[in-house]
């Protein structure tokens, strides 16, 4: 044989290392979504909109409840069956957010291996956007929550205008696809923009029929659900929620560090010509992705989720430019995959820099989720114990304990501070000792001001005493009982 058919692939080596580094940061969040713990907040005010909907009843209108749903209705619907047939909403749901992560860096592949021909850069852009989620925004992965799934279709979207033809039947699909992620999380945005820009841009001809169809799938959509729901749907999805300019720019900010590398190589080479025609598409998308993360952020309830559209476009682009740079500049040349090797490597600068607490953090892993569960279980049984009604800021423990989840301190909390109607009423409710416990979760001897103002505060301290504490979790029952 030859001496270089013993040659080795340096960025073939870097794909390698890079699938190791993904194993290792997701393990974590894969592990501990099969433990009965509870994680996002999100995770019990999923199961109880879920269980609503698989009762046949109005998941918009709760009379007597102070639970309010702002998001569309599809994922309540997808979850409650997956609870239906598995005896429990929470678990399958977070299955299906682990696979939609894997799905969208399927469609990373696909979409990339389109645009540059080789498998490498695509395996590249694919692994690179699980290590920056599984690095910097792991909290999203295997919990009950719709971002993954909806960021699954909408890349679908985007995966079928660019590898199929150009045709209608390629729009219609696309718009199916764009409408059921906003089915299931009303703030995708993003996609259909960009490819609205780049048909009206590039494909004039098409624009008129993208648009049309967008407005007919919207509308017929918009007529079910009023017909299913009643002006609750639209009372729910637009109710008003605290912004702050000083907000916006401080957790933009954090949002966006992890993926301040993969941003600083974005702009630097952001004078390479296009690829092929889809250029404008992705970069339209990219540049929509980040402004509606930044001002998104200034939201109160807003988290990471806001920006893994920026991460998805990242992932794609910057494959695709690191695969352009190594045969402009070193065609024909065994130092383009050298170039590839160290490109790849700097992408991911931030990841590795976070590996080795990760490493350290998992290695005691299972035992630490079994102290954790343990304790979650003797929560559920002390709510349990203490029967309905209660308030529980983790909803998922309500949820586990049998408990209905009739409370939603997060969006009653933020309406409490503009509503006196509403505050009085709900503190009325806590002098009168209404609720049976009222469960809270303490963070630096404080409660969460964004879900508890300081009037609840003062009138829980007032009248309910704490029975049980575990880890940063308190257990309020009635003074005197």
């Amino acid at each position: 044989m030859k001496k270089s058919e013993y040659r080795v692939s340096f960025f073939s080596l870097s794909l390698v290392l890079l699938g190791l580094v993904c194993l290792i940061l997701i393990y974590p969040s894969i592990m501990q979504a099969f433990y009965k713990i509870p994680t996002a907040y999100n995770e019990g005010w999923n199961a109880a909109h879920a269980l609503t909907a698989m009762a046949g009843e109005n998941i918009y209108s709760y009379p007597g409840k102070y639970l309010t749903n702002n998001y569309p209705p599809l994922y309540f619907y997808i979850t409650g069956g997956l609870g239906e047939m598995f005896g429990d909403v929470i678990f399958p749901a977070r299955a299906l957010s682990a696979l939609s992560l894997f799905s969208v860096a399927g469609l990373i592949f696909v979409i990339t291996r389109s645009l540059t021909r080789q498998a490498k850069p695509a395996l590249f852009s694919a692994l690179l956007y699980i290590a920056l989620m599984a690095a910097w925004y792991p909290i999203y992965i295997g919990i009950n929550d719709p971002q993954l799934l909806a960021n699954a279709f909408s890349c679908a979207s985007l995966a079928s205008i660019i590898i199929l033809p150009t045709s209608k039947k390629t729009l219609f699909l696309a718009a199916l696809l764009c409408l059921i992620s906003g089915l299931i999380k009303h703030n995708l945005v993003n996609i259909p923009f960009a490819i609205s820009l780049f048909l009206f841009l590039k494909h004039r001809e098409l624009f008129i029929y993208w648009v049309s169809i967008c407005i007919l799938l919207i509308g017929v959509s918009l007529i079910v659900i009023y017909l299913s729901f009643g002006e609750h749907f639209f009372s729910g999805l637009f109710s008003d929620r605290l912004f702050s300019i000083g907000r916006m720019f401080y957790r933009s900010q954090i949002y966006l560090a992890g993926l301040a590398i993969p941003l600083a190589f974005y702009f630097a080479t952001l004078l390479i010509p296009p690829i092929n025609r889809f250029g404008l598409l992705l970069n339209a998308y990219f540049f929509s992705s980040l402004v509606t993360g930044v001002l998104f952020s200034g939201g109160a309830g807003v988290y990471y989720n806001i920006v893994f559209d920026v991460c998805i476009a990242l992932a794609i682009i910057s494959a695709v430019r690191i695969h352009q740079l190594s045969g402009l500049v070193f065609a024909h040349s065994s130092k383009g995959d050298l170039f590839l090797f160290l490109a790849s490597l700097s992408l991911v600068l931030s990841v590795l820099l976070v590996l080795p607490t990760r490493t350290t953090a998992s290695l005691d892993l299972a035992s630490r989720l079994e102290i954790k569960e343990k304790a979650s279980l003797e929560d559920i049984a002390f709510l349990s114990g203490r029967g309905a009604p209660a308030i529980c800021e983790s909803m998922s423990l309500c949820y586990w304990a049998g408990v209905p989840v009739e409370y939603d301190a997060f969006n009653i909390g933020q309406e409490m501070l503009t509503n006196k109607a509403l505050e009085t009423e709900v503190l009325g409710k806590i002098k009168n000792k209404y609720y049976s416990v009222i469960q809270v979760q303490i963070v630096n001897d404080k409660l969460h001001v964004e879900r508890f103002p300081p009037s609840f505060i003062k009138i829980l301290k007032e009248h309910y005493r704490v029975a049980r504490t575990n880890r940063a979790t308190a257990f309020f029952v009635p003074v005197n009982s």
